[in-house]
């Protein structure tokens, strides 16, 4: 018999609602399946569910929360800055 373990990585995929609660504070890249004010990819600091439902996410590059329909999310993972 051969057993074999693995873990989802560094980059974790997020998939169900629990896992963006579960991962708030996590720094989270988003890919969307249809534009947000003009963009599709978005980077930040994940926030949980708002009281919609809607994935709260606190942009570096922008200073401001944007906060997406679980629906039009395309790819979400965690994207932690390494540094050695």
């Amino acid at each position: 018999y051969s057993l074999e373990v693995s873990s989802p990585g560094i980059k974790r995929p997020l998939k169900k609602p629990a896992d963006f609660i579960r991962f708030a504070g996590q720094v989270t890249a988003v890919k969307t399946k249809d534009p947000i004010n003009g963009r599709k990819r978005f980077k930040g600091i994940g926030r949980g569910l708002d009281e919609e439902g809607r994935l709260a996410l606190e942009l570096t590059d922008l200073k401001e929360t944007v906060h997406i329909d679980l629906d039009l999310i395309d790819e979400a993972k965690l994207d932690p800055e390494i540094t050695f």
